[in-house]
């Protein structure tokens, strides 16, 4: 006799002996026996749903059978059609402590159940087949996994609360039509078809506690909903929503997703599934949540995966999906997997891992076994990282490190300390560094966010490529790429491209060396820095904490630098910009301590604005100051903004300044020059600084040895500001003219060698041109080439065309700015250049 057999027995023998009870005692009593009747009757009622749980219908050809003994549910029976075996449910559920053993012969490859009743599938127990049997759970109402929820299957899992499932023959097994046909189909299923509502799928979980990642598999004692190695776990809602809940499928892959309303997920041969991609009749993706310290888990030999497809997804909570290479991984597949987002609105990661890493452990000797991360790739309309929030895809032990790939057709926003992409080779690991690659509208990364390929363990760093089709903007942030201290190899690349790049409060994009170098023949190089924006890019702020912590004054930056006690050539620096400011201790920066200095071109359409900024090359320890190259319309320099060139020991570089319209503030300096304004020797301890200390706009490439100086070519017309406060005495000219009222005009001729300057608070007529035609004297030289005495200053060369100034402004020193750009300038009146006479007529 089974358990429901015995409570039904039971609970009717009690019903009987109450009910006579209750006729022959008086009414006090018989409202006893009745409450207590009723109370039995809903208990009995309850306890026989409990009890009932897995309901077979009568549906199929051969319908299917449950027998309960104890604790454990035994299916058999079913309709089977080849290799695959069809079971049909009124009711689909199992309670914790509950086993439900699908008994299949071991032949079978697909076992398909469905629920075909109107209840949700509540599993808390234990789901066990035969075999290698893959095993289908359909149930359109919804599925609930809870804490207690296991599987022990040969094959792979799919729940879905879709309504049929498609075959590649035309037939559907279906849960809300089952009486459609009664053929069933010998061949594999080729998609699930959706009707209008479909129900949500729920895992719920106790969570995990891995907050700094995973390297091997979760323990058991999390009890994660798992399948063997190389098979696959899937969910395809409705909407699907993981609460702690621990998936687990090493070396195989994990996939969610769904749709909210009608339309059919494919199934792939390989189990992936594809998402409908038709323009002309959209379908709406389901929204997928992953929260509560959730963890998913494919980490094995690499080949493990985890793919999302959903119209909204969002991870919180300290939740952690892996993939990559465990620790102690004995093989590794040629063929790495990866983990893929693709969601139609956007995605949230909040206080939250994804990471993809090589784990494998450094053997002690040279071993042939090195793995390499697989890759993450992000593809949404939104994408925010907020709290700490991390994409890794990173190497930890032997082997190289993915790449982070993160297309967004609207913002992505990095906020907050260590929120970020990373691809780095870690400390102790061996192998080189992957790269973040980023396609987007706009980017903004913001206290302390982070874009990193460094290396801090043996490799190269490397590469990291934005491009936005509007602004990138770092606020208190970096982008790093940098063989840091203990790190052997040489600098990554960085390439950013967009309508405007705006870096404040302490931001740098940095390729630098800092770690030395433990073979002293090799020579190392930080990398390049690549920058194209068609507006402007500007620097400004600083931060007094970097990201490591130390304090300190951090201006925001560019630099590609090779650091004290590090050997190494500095990288190039190219930046094409309409105007480029730099502002308040900014730099551009390309210098070493003991190798070659970078080269820094910069080509600024409009103007390149320096306000107590740096632009430098110079080569602080052995080796030779960079090459500097502008190109720009109009150069402005102001409060000590300095372009250097220098070396200590070795040449100067090579200065080529090309102002077209001309350059206000700033002058080049020869060596000598230099000397008499210190008023003592330039000299290896202080030429670094040399220009700093003076208060003037300077630009140098010059050596502490006198016959090693480097060489300036200045090209502009210099204008020099002019305080208010400095009176000017000014000759009588031949005053402008008046415009003529009638129709004949006077005549004025003049002639000359130097031409008539024009009144300098008269207004430039177009036409006004003053060219000096007296023969330049140029300095003498004792030797020639880049190792004369002193730097060549190449003359003035008269520019192509002068802009007319429309007005004036006044700087923060009392000084008078004249501006081509009337927004800022202080309005004119039209005849205030005129003489007085002119007035008033």
């Amino acid at each position: 006799m089974s358990d429901q057999e015995a409570f039904t027995k039971t609970t009717n023998l009690v019903f009987v002996v109450l009910l006579k009870i209750s006729l022959s005692t008086h009414k006090e009593s018989q409202k006893f026996v009745v409450s207590t009747l009723f109370f039995l009757l809903s208990f009995g009622l309850l306890i026989s749903k409990v009890q009932a749980q897995i309901v077979p219908d009568n549906t199929l050809p051969v319908n299917s059978q449950v027998t309960p003994s104890g604790n454990l549910r035994t299916i058999d029976g079913g309709t089977r059609a080849g290799n695959n075996l069809f079971h049909s449910f009124q009711e689909f559920s199992v309670p914790n402590g509950i086993e439900a053993y699908f008994n299949n012969a071991i032949d079978v490859r697909n076992i398909f159940s469905r629920v075909t009743g109107r209840s949700i599938s509540d599993i808390d127990g234990l789901i066990r087949a035969n075999g290698t049997a893959n095993l289908f759970l359909l149930n359109p109402n919804g599925i609930i996994f809870g804490p207690n929820a296991r599987l022990n299957i040969g094959g792979s899992f799919l729940g879905s609360t879709a309504n049929s499932i498609k075959f590649g023959d035309g037939l559907e097994f279906s849960a809300t039509n089952p009486q459609a046909t009664a053929l069933l189909s010998i061949n594999v299923p080729i998609g699930l078809q959706y009707g209008k509502n479909p129900g949500e799928i729920r895992i719920k979980g106790n969570g995990q506690n891995l907050s700094g990642g995973a390297t091997e598999k979760f323990n058991n004692k999390l009890n994660p909903l798992e399948v063997e190695t190389g098979k696959s776990l899937t969910f395809v809602g409705g909407n699907v929503i993981v609460e702690g809940g621990i998936l687990q499928a090493p070396g195989g892959r994990v996939e969610l997703g769904g749709l909210a309303g009608e339309g059919t997920v494919g199934i792939n041969a390989d189990g992936s599934l594809s998402f409908p991609k038709d323009i002309q009749k959209p379908v709406t993706l389901a929204d997928v949540t992953i929260n509560n310290k959730a963890g998913i888990n494919v980490l094995a030999d690499g080949s493990g995966s985890i793919t999302i497809n959903a119209n909204r997804l969002d991870i919180s909570g300290n939740s952690l999906l892996t993939a990559g290479i465990r620790k102690s991984s004995e093989s590794v597949v040629i063929t790495p997997g990866n983990i893929t987002f693709n969601s139609a609105q956007g995605i949230t990661i909040t206080s939250s891992r994804v990471e993809n890493n090589v784990n494998l452990d450094v053997q002690e000797t040279d071993s042939a076994l090195s793995g390499k991360s697989g890759d993450i790739k992000i593809t949404t309309g939104f994408l925010y990282l907020r709290e700490g929030a991390e994409l890794d895809a990173s190497t930890y032990g032997q082997g190289d490190a993915g790449t982070v790939i993160i297309s967004a057709t609207d913002t992505i926003s990095f906020d907050g300390v260590d929120s970020g992409a990373f691809s780095r080779v870690q400390t102790g690991a061996i192998g080189d560094a992957g790269g973040i690659e980023i396609s987007t509208k706009s980017l903004s990364l913001t206290n302390g966010a982070r874009l990193s390929t460094s290396t801090f363990g043996e490799g190269n760093a490397g590469l990291v490529i934005v491009k936005a089709e509007d602004a990138i903007s770092l606020d208190n942030s970096n982008i790093f790429n940098t063989v840091a201290k203990g790190g052997v190899g040489n600098g990554g690349k960085i390439e950013i491209s967009g309508r405007s790049l705006s870096l404040k409060n302490g931001s740098q994009i940095q390729t630098l060396i800092r770690s030395e170098e433990p073979d002293p023949n090799r020579q190392r190089s930080a990398g390049n820095i690549v920058i194209q924006v068609s507006k402007d890019v500007s620097f400004s702020g600083f931060s007094t904490t970097d990201p490591a912590g130390n304090k300190g004054l951090f201006p925001s930056s560019v630099f590609s630098t090779v650091e004290k006690g590090a050997i190494g050539n500095a990288g190039n620096i190219s930046i094409s910009a309409r105007s480029i400011w730099l502002n308040e201790n900014t730099s551009i920066t390309a210098e070493t301590q003991a190798g070659q200095g970078g080269s820094i071109t910069l080509k600024a359409a409009n103007l390149l604005v320096m306000r107590k900024g740096e632009i430098t090359t110079t080569a602080n320890e052995a080796g030779g100051g960079g090459n500097i190259t502008i190109n720009t319309d109009g150069l402005v320099a102001i409060n000590n903004s300095d372009i250097t060139a220098n070396a200590r020991f070795d040449p100067g570089g090579v200065i080529n300044i090309n102002a077209r319209s001309g350059s206000l503030g700033i002058q080049p300096l020869t060596r000598e020059e230099l000397v008499a304004r210190l008023g003592r020797e330039v000299s290896t301890e202080n030429i670094p600084s040399a220009t700093r200390v003076l208060p003037s706009n300077d630009v140098t490439a010059i050596s502490a040895n006198p016959l090693l100086q480097g060489t300036v070519t200045f090209n502009t017309v210099v204008f020099q500001v002019i305080p208010l406060n400095q009176q000017l005495a000014l000759p009588p000219l031949v005053p402008q003219a008046c415009g003529s009222k009638i129709a004949d005009g006077s005549e004025f001729i003049i002639t000359g060698r130097g031409g008539l300057p024009i009144n300098p608070i008269e207004s430039i007529a177009d036409e006004a041109t003053w060219i000096d035609l007296r023969v330049a004297t140029e300095p003498s030289t004792k030797s020639a080439g880049r190792t004369e005495a002193q730097s060549k200053v190449s003359p003035s060369s008269t520019p192509s065309e002068i802009i007319e100034a429309q007005g004036w402004k006044i700087n923060s020193q009392g000084e008078v700015v004249l501006v081509a750009d009337t927004s800022t300038a202080k309005p004119q009146n039209p005849n205030f250049f005129l003489p007085q006479e002119c007035q008033q007529q």
